[in-house]
């Protein structure tokens, strides 16, 4: 392992396991995750519940994944695409992604074919894998017998909700825990580390924009309205304290929002 790393502990997950009366020895998961210390806490979980390593396989977004995490989960026998690793510069990610995301799940939905598991469960972060999943039939399968979708962000969801779905995808995105448990967690931290960056680079600005205003965003305000002056933008006019976006041409300063944007931009008006 190039990094030694530490696998945090999450009481609220332990015990939300320990509720729940599952096995999982008969099930193959094919995932779409961030690969970083706290998923192998959720994987971990899940071993504890049946699930072989072998049986799971996850990709990563290149844009977060941590190489000591990778290097863990393959130690763990978990089978980790190669492709989580990698980064076009010159291509779209989005677009780029959904192609390997194609040939992620075609190579591995023929090893859950090939394998003695009679369950299949897609685990998504952000609806491209879960989309690819519902156009792809699986031949001499009772899908809604055998296969159980699960989304866990709300962008995903937005995604999948007008689809014809061959089988059942649980929305986790606007659960009451993920809402008002993970949310708050994910704001306070994010705040910690975006003043510690700050700090770190002798940065002391003033005022705050957030982009979005919600689930989390609307709690890392909360976190840092009282340390700057902070505007939040959301594309629905009723959440955003910054009315008009305005295209200018030249270097503006907008007084009333103390933001500076150089060259052509855009001025922020509340």
């Amino acid at each position: 392992m190039e990094k030694a790393m530490k696998v945090p502990h999450f009481q609220l997950l332990e015990n939300i396991s320990s509720e729940v009366d599952a096995d999982f020895k008969d099930t193959y998961m094919i995932c779409v995750q961030h690969l970083v210390a706290s998923t192998v806490s959720l994987f971990n979980a899940l071993f504890k519940k049946g699930l072989f390593p072998s049986h799971l396989s996850v990709i990563g977004k290149c844009y977060s994944t941590r190489p000591e995490a990778y290097a863990y989960m393959r130690q763990l026998g978990i089978d980790v695409a190669e492709e989580s690793l990698c980064f076009s510069p010159n291509k779209p990610f989005d677009s780029d992604f959904r192609k390997t995301l194609k040939s992620f799940f075609l190579n591995r939905l023929t090893a859950f074919m090939n394998s003695k598991c009679s369950r299949l469960i897609i685990l998504d972060d952000g609806g491209e894998l879960l989309k690819i999943a519902n156009r792809i039939s699986l031949k001499q399968r009772d899908l809604k017998k055998t296969v159980v979708g699960v989304e866990q962000t709300t962008a995903g969801y937005e995604k999948l909700k007008n689809l014809n779905l061959k089988f059942p995808i649980v929305n986790v995105a606007r659960s009451n825990v993920k809402l008002f448990h993970e949310s708050p967690f994910i704001a306070k931290i994010a705040a910690e580390r975006m003043i510690e960056h700050l700090n770190k680079l002798k940065l002391y600005p003033k005022s705050a924009l957030i982009i979005g205003n919600g689930a989390v965003g609307s709690h890392m305000y909360q976190e840092i309205k009282d340390l700057y002056r902070t505007q939040i933008y959301d594309q629905k006019y009723s959440k955003s304290s910054i009315r008009k976006l305005v295209l200018v041409q030249k270097s503006c300063v907008d007084v009333k929002s103390n933001f500076h944007l150089p060259n052509e931009g855009l001025r922020w008006q509340v």
